[in-house]
């Protein structure tokens, strides 16, 4: 071993991790091989033979066993995803490693899910350490208080922050930011039901940059309601608000001129469903469409405001009675659309800009003859 060269120790590893990264399980199943993995007795045993095997571990830990999942009485690290489940070294009460822990706690990626997370003594120096992890993916520790809580401890800002929002009562990450700064908020999803409380763990956060990314429906037309009404960030902190969720079209002009935010930007504000004739519905939607306009061009000239609209079922139906032309009386209203036809709809676009400030609306039409 005196002779070994440690960086082909370290190339060996790279291939191996490699190949098992390119496993392929049956379809709806994980791969699980079975020749990788060390129980605790094993990873000390041969943490503990040389020199190069300890270094050998923390490589693996640095680079490629960058999940943790913990049970009652057991630490695993290895590799735990939608492609593979595998534990490549483990601890336990009575064998564990302490550096390699906190090895763990400072390059791992991720951690496994648990709603009720273990308690165990043992692996307070994976915790303490999470206190300088820059790597790992918040979204997975969002519901779990004993690690979000080691993750922000001492920290004045954090740079990234992925999580979901819900309305029940159970613990939330955010209740545990207080005067931590967030560069980047990240909303992955909201779940229903969707009620002004499902937004009350962003009261009085200082975000930097805030973003919902889910552009799922909740209900007809999306949120009814300002989100920020009864639970508001700190704006003076706030930069930059992107909201991809479906919202309606009252909701965002109330929430363009309610709020003094450089940059925002509303990119699935929907428009109310058809419910009179079709003639009532595009005068209507002619003064809607001005209506967002005018409010967005009314914001300081400083101000960067992008505003994207649709119908909330992407497409409104209209009857076509023998003799009526839907395509011609669209053009008529919406003389300033572009107007893209097929044999069966019509899709009015258009697209509005001065300065920062920007307007993109779609309109699908489907006809019926």
């Amino acid at each position: 071993m005196t002779t070994l060269k440690t960086h082909l120790l370290f190339e060996a590893l790279d291939i191996a991790f490699e190949k098992m990264n390119r496993l392929r399980a049956p379809r709806g199943r994980r791969a699980k091989p079975d020749f990788w993995g060390f129980g605790p007795k094993e990873t000390c045993a041969f943490a503990i033979s040389s020199s190069h095997a300890y270094r050998m571990l923390a490589y693996t830990v640095k680079n490629f066993a960058t999940c943790v999942d913990e049970d009652p009485g057991r630490l695993c690290i290895g590799v735990f995803n939608e492609k593979l489940n595998v534990s490549v070294i483990s601890f336990s009460q009575e064998c564990h490693i302490d550096v390699l822990m906190g090895l763990a706690g400072n390059h791992c990626t991720n951690i496994v899910d648990k709603f009720d997370r273990a308690d165990n003594d043992f692996t307070e120096p994976f915790y303490y350490s999470l206190a300088d992890n820059q790597v790992l993916c918040t979204d997975t520790i969002d519901r779990d208080a004993k690690a979000f809580r080691a993750y922000i401890k001492g920290r004045d800002v954090i740079p990234s922050v992925k999580c979901n929002l819900y309305s029940d009562d159970y613990y939330h990450c955010l209740q545990d930011v207080k005067d931590t700064v967030i560069n980047k908020l990240t909303v992955a999803q909201v779940f229903p039901p969707v009620t002004a409380s499902t937004f009350d763990a962003l009261a009085n956060l200082r975000v930097v940059n805030l973003e919902f990314t889910d552009e799922r429906s909740f209900n007809a037309a999306g949120v009814y309601f300002d989100i920020f009404y009864k639970s508001k960030p700190k704006l003076k902190y706030m930069k930059s608000f992107h909201f991809h969720n479906p919202i309606t079209v009252s909701v965002a002009l109330q929430m363009l001129q309610r709020y003094d935010i450089d940059k925002m930007q509303l990119t699935n504000v929907c428009f109310e469903k058809m419910r009179s004739p079709f003639e009532e519905y595009i005068t209507e939607l002619r003064k809607t469409v001005d209506t967002i306009w005018k409010t967005i061009d009314g914001c300081k000239r400083n101000k960067h405001r992008h505003v994207e609209c649709r119908f909330a079922n992407q497409i409104e139906l209209v009857h076509q009675p023998q003799g009526y032309d839907v395509v011609s009386r669209l053009n008529e209203v919406l003389p300033d659309f572009n107007t893209i036809t097929a044999p069966s709809d019509v899709v009015k676009c258009l697209f509005k800009t001065k300065g920062k400030k920007k307007l993109f609306v779609v309109l699908r039409f489907g006809l019926i003859v």
